[in-house]
């Protein structure tokens, strides 16, 4: 089996700058990432999320130069899943590209609730930017 891949992107109406801050805070993460997080805390340099499932542990990875943030967790001792993600500034608004992988070991209609989940959660986030630079205008 080999690992499995998925790729979204979302179009955000804020400059790729101020979507970068809120992405990049792990403390912002359960007003977006609804399906993942259901509550953070800090964790040494890590962070601890609360998922549906139970606690996940999160290292976040930040390159604000280059507008990526990457998401390292561990659900459970001896499985890592990876997810990549990059703002790309474009027309006053930017592009929110993110791909995530799962291992080879989780069942495919597992990844293919968490590709769903991701659907949802970008539309979230875009709606939760949408807001919040509208109260800031």
């Amino acid at each position: 089996m080999s690992l499995k891949s998925d790729t979204q992107t979302v179009r955000l109406d804020v400059n790729a700058e101020v979507a970068f801050a809120f992405i990049s805070n792990p403390q912002t993460l359960p007003q977006w990432a609804v399906g993942f997080c259901r509550g953070i805390r800090p964790d040494g340099r890590g962070w601890i999320v609360r998922t549906a499932s139970g606690e996940c542990g999160l290292e976040v990875d930040a390159d604000p130069r280059r507008r990526t943030v990457d998401f390292h967790m561990r659900p459970a001792p001896g499985i890592e899943a990876r997810a990549y993600s990059r703002l790309i500034e474009c027309d006053g608004g930017c592009e929110y590209v993110f791909t995530q992988f799962g291992p080879a070991s989780v069942p495919e209609d597992a990844f293919q609730a968490n590709v769903e989940s991701l659907r949802e959660e970008l539309a979230v986030l875009r709606s939760v930017l949408r807001a919040r630079h509208a109260c800031r205008a």
